[in-house]
């Protein structure tokens, strides 16, 4: 029960500050194909965030920003990049009085554009999750399982496996694996691998996922 000299507060959503937003996907430093899925964690109050794209990270207006959109109501927007290279993205919270948040962490990725794709929501893979082995791990023997996250919409999954960070000394290339785990039988002992898988359906290709680097004990 309030006295006489005490006063009900109501807290009003619109004059409390808003926390910026967290781009949650691509992987920060990925490399994507032209459509490029961008996540974001929602942010209490919010109604909506505004995205800028640029192609550095200083964000110019005039110069290096190259989209800016708003997105009402949703955490995540398919963006088109036709144009093959480094990007930089951040965006904003925005409640109600459209006051804005301050920008979120810029988030780099790039962009291979050798293969266009008609972006469209319905169709589009997002790159796996890699799951095991885990990053920098030492494993014993030479039959090794790698499993990842399974990818809505995929309909096999590319698995490559190298000795180079770069791919160019595969060791295990397979386009046609149904399920996201394999077992591979042919690691070498005191050997330090790379690998890598990409979500595949007939009409697309997901962006590689990150590299996992793992090593084999002498």
């Amino acid at each position: 029960m309030l006295t006489s000299c005490q006063k009900e507060e109501t807290i009003n959503p619109d004059n409390q500050t808003l926390l910026p937003p967290v781009i949650t996907y691509p992987p920060q430093g990925s490399q994507q194909t032209n459509c490029i899925l961008i996540k974001w964690n929602t942010v209490n109050n919010a109604q909506a965030y505004t995205l800028q794209v640029a192609t550095d990270n200083l964000f110019s207006y005039g110069g290096s920003i190259i989209l800016q959109t708003t997105v009402y109501d949703a955490s995540q927007i398919l963006i088109t990049l036709n144009q093959g290279g480094q990007y930089y993205a951040r965006l904003s919270a925005i409640n109600q009085a459209q006051t804005a948040s301050a920008w979120s962490a810029i988030h780099p990725f790039s962009v291979n554009a050798a293969v266009l794709y008609n972006c469209q929501p319905e169709t589009m893979l997002i790159a796996p999750k890699l799951i095991s082995p885990q990053q920098e791990s030492v494993l014993q023997g030479n039959t090794q399982t790698f499993t990842w996250e399974s990818v809505p919409g995929a309909a096999t999954y590319h698995l490559q496996i190298a000795t180079t960070p770069n791919f160019a000394g595969n060791v295990y290339s397979n386009i046609n694996i149904a399920l996201p785990t394999r077992t591979i039988q042919q690691f070498n002992t005191g050997a330090t691998y790379y690998w890598r898988v990409k979500a595949v359906n007939n009409a697309y290709q997901s962006a590689w996922s990150e590299t996992g680097r793992f090593s084999i004990a002498p």
